[in-house]
């Protein structure tokens, strides 16, 4: 099981983004937290044990599921970002429509043209005055190199650690 599962067309959308602009581009994660009951391992157990205790072993384990992406108004140079003051009130709005009902900010992108997969003190501080919940998430793209990773925020160590994902 991985711990991040973000649809294909959000990628796509997220690589679109960070393509545009020689800038360091920013936007927002949309999605949920779900748990483990559904998965492939979990059918197939329902399937095979039928009437015995085993399980999955990720079974009621907490992940990321990331539905959609959105740029954010940003405050941009050729190494850093930043979210423009308006940015949050931007995503509030959207959020607050029918279409993202079930759904809730997850997390965060970012791009680094040609400076490689990192966490920078800028994007620490984001994180931090941001996206201090668990389930939260930061990407980081770096689409001169065609590569990207996610982050996730230990809140006891302040240390990101990158995590598993999968794109479907």
């Amino acid at each position: 099981m991985y711990e991040i599962y973000i649809r294909l067309k959000t990628m796509n959308k997220i690589f679109s983004h960070c393509t545009s602009s020689s800038l360091e581009v920013i936007g927002f994660l949309i999605g949920n937290v779900k748990k483990c009951g559904n998965c492939e391992n979990c059918t197939r157990q329902r399937n095979e044990y039928q009437g015995t205790s085993q399980r999955c072993p990720d079974y009621h384990t907490n992940y990321t599921e990331i539905v959609d992406s959105f740029p954010a108004k940003s405050i941009s140079t050729h190494t850093s970002v930043h979210f423009h003051p308006d940015a949050m009130k931007e995503i509030g709005g959207i959020l607050s429509s029918s279409q993202y009902q079930n759904n809730f900010l997850i997390g965060w992108y970012h791009s680094h043209p040609g400076f490689g997969l990192f966490m920078s003190g800028i994007d620490v501080d984001t994180q931090m005055n941001y996206f201090r919940q668990p389930y939260n998430v930061a990407c980081v793209v770096d689409p001169v190199n065609d590569e990207q990773i996610f982050y996730k925020l230990d809140l006891d160590t302040h240390q990101f650690h990158s995590v598993p994902y999968c794109v479907w």
